[in-house]
């Protein structure tokens, strides 16, 4: 028998959890005003651009997470955060990680 688990609601971070996670994460992430996680990812030519949101988009669906992004030239910038708390929660955090493995996965670019 197996018995349907409630889903496990995401929680809205503490300053000092923020602090701890965004340590782990890197600088190359930002977190804005808004409380949202930005990024900037760079590619040589939009061909591979696609590719890398391509990618990323499976993860985002596989995770029926959200995200706001912008493409200037060659240049996607990623903004995430869990709507429903309006700031962060860890799962933006591992998100945001996972972001990061496919860009240099598909580049070869450590960018922390």
């Amino acid at each position: 028998m197996s018995e349907n688990l409630p889903e496990k609601k995401p929680m809205l971070l503490s300053v000092k959890e923020l602090k701890k996670l965004h340590l782990e994460l890197g600088k190359s992430w930002k977190i804005t005003s808004e409380s949202h996680l930005e990024k900037p990812f760079l590619f040589g030519n939009i061909k591979d651009l696609f590719s890398f949101t391509e990618e990323a988009a499976k993860q985002i669906e596989k995770e029926h997470h959200e995200l706001d992004f912008s493409i200037i030239n060659h240049e996607l910038v990623i903004s995430l955060y869990t709507k429903s708390l309006n700031g962060l929660a860890k799962d933006d955090f591992l998100l945001a990680a996972k972001m990061d493995a496919i860009y240099t996965g598909k580049t070869g670019i450590v960018n922390s």
